[in-house]
């Protein structure tokens, strides 16, 4: 049975480490892309560790003598974890701004908290599968996703604020829709590899599906401490630092970017790099500050719909439709995966359409993906069909058109000063807290209690209006504010 098990996990980590060499390999004489690429790849995998185990949660549920609300615990526990890994490398990046350059430890420490959280969380895995009684031990799993979560949360604002300083202003959206597509990929495949795992019982035993769990968790922890360890640069101290560059003009610009509407830097003569002045002298700080706090508005959004969409889809397929637990996780995993048909669009056709035009597109997608929510459109069990149509527009449509709307937010226009509270390093923090410790962390709480009590269409309702509302912060606050203020000068007469 070891050797089995054993043999199937190194299997899977060379099979993640292979794909992330290949993925990285472009870049392998650029530090610069070389490190944003390693960030993808340790996103994709962080996404996947968080997401694997909730098709045996409820398992170890029952094995621990507790109910639902302790299988989603043990999701939602990890959204803690990296709240806190958020806070710990903000802390570190106030104490020393150019962190980013000297980042590999962190990148290392980080992955090694990923396979530690993983191990323990195996380990508890193991140890239900044996019979061993867990009533006792139902706290340590939780200690284990937070751990595991930890190590999300350090290198997810590593990695966002890195960006800021290592890519130019225009080439700053596309990463962040990469780095949007990785999570979106990681948490869509996450169920789905967690019930196909579960389902592959190597050794034919009665609990080796929670076996079969344990050790592709820690194969795939193992695999992202591997990529972080060896493919990401040991040292950026000679790469530009673009969050002061000058050079952010319309010659530095990609062409597609330089037709972004409202939302390029399109008279790259007038629009200049952001002012490293104190923000009570910048004219145009105010309206900074609200093209920023529009964006973590819509951020929170975003994760309250995603999270209610990880929760409700599976609980309205399990209990009103009576599908069974791998059924369901390779449904909802279907789903999440339409983001790579649609981020296949977006890069293909990118350049039709001004920016402005993308977000609003995907918006009004979003409101047409959450009516399906409402039955009756199909009759009979056909009403599966229209609801998994839902998360498969729902879910990708807000997450790209989220990830757009970030990377403007870091756009040079609207950047702050280092020294202000919505710094590029303060704004990571608080994009992590509106995404997790606020929408994500009530979404599924709230989307469950609203299909137990009120039902699916009360559900539906609930996602439409929050669907419209990421659409009209779009329209009256976003696209608005999102242009550069210059104060009137009076015109001076000559004798």
């Amino acid at each position: 049975n070891i050797l089995a098990f054993g043999i199937m996990g190194v299997f899977m980590t060379m099979v993640m480490f292979a794909a992330a060499w290949l993925f990285t390999r472009p870049y392998r004489h650029d530090k610069v892309h070389m490190a944003c690429s390693t960030f993808c790849m340790v996103l994709f995998i962080q996404n996947l560790l968080y997401m694997l185990p909730v098709a045996s949660s409820y398992r170890l549920s029952v094995l621990a003598g507790q109910g639902g609300a302790y299988s989603g615990a043990l999701v939602s526990f990890s959204m803690i974890g990296m709240c806190g890994g958020s806070v710990l490398m903000w802390l570190f990046l106030q104490a020393r701004r150019d962190l980013w350059r000297h980042s590999y430890g962190i990148v290392c420490v980080s992955t090694f908290l990923n396979t530690l959280g993983a191990c323990f969380y195996g380990a508890m895995l193991l140890l239900a599968a044996g019979g061993r009684p867990m009533a006792d031990l139902r706290g340590l799993p939780l200690v284990a996703r937070t751990i595991d979560g930890t190590g999300f949360g350090l290198v997810a604002q590593l990695g966002l604020v890195s960006t800021v300083n290592l890519m130019p202003s225009g080439d700053r959206p596309e990463w962040m829709a990469r780095y949007q597509f990785a999570c979106m990929l990681g948490i869509g495949l996450g169920p789905m590899f967690g019930s196909f795992v579960s389902a592959l019982n190597v050794c034919n035993l009665p609990d080796g599906d929670l076996q079969a769990v344990a050790v592709a968790y820690v194969s795939i922890a193992t695999a992202g401490l591997l990529i972080g360890a060896v493919l990401y640069p040991t040292s950026l101290e000679d790469a530009t630092d673009h969050s002061k560059a000058s050079e952010d003009t319309e010659d530095s610009q990609p062409s597609h970017v330089r037709r972004m509407g409202t939302f390029a830097v399109a008279e790259a003569k007038e629009t200049q790099a952001p002012d490293t002045s104190p923000a009570s002298s910048d004219p145009d700080h105010a309206r900074k500050v609200i093209v920023l706090l529009t964006t973590l508005s819509m951020a929170a959004v975003r994760g309250f719909v995603i999270a209610g969409l990880e929760a409700a889809i599976a609980y309205l397929l399990e209990a009103n439709y009576g599908w069974s637990i791998t059924r369901t996780g390779i449904a909802v995993g279907c789903c999440f995966l339409f983001c790579i048909p649609l981020q296949m669009a977006y890069s293909s056709l990118r350049h039709v359409m001004q920016i402005t035009n993308w977000i609003r597109f995907l918006s009004i997608y979003a409101i047409a993906g959450s009516c399906l929510l409402y039955t009756g459109w199909l009759k009979g069990s056909a009403d599966t069909v229209a609801l998994l149509a839902a998360a498969s527009i729902l879910f990708p449509a807000l997450f790209l058109g989220d990830a757009l709307t970030s990377g403007v937010s870091v756009m040079a226009h609207n950047i702050c000063p280092p020294d202000s509270m919505m710094s590029p390093n303060m704004l990571m923090l608080y994009r992590q807290v509106a995404v997790n410790g606020i929408g994500r962390c009530i979404g599924a709480i709230v989307a469950n209690n609203t299909v137990e009590h009120s039902g699916q269409n009360a559900y539906a309702t609930q996602q439409l209006i929050c669907a419209t509302m990421f659409w009209a912060l779009l329209e009256t606050l976003l696209i608005p504010f999102n242009k550069v203020w210059r104060p009137c000068q009076t015109p001076q007469l000559r004798g």
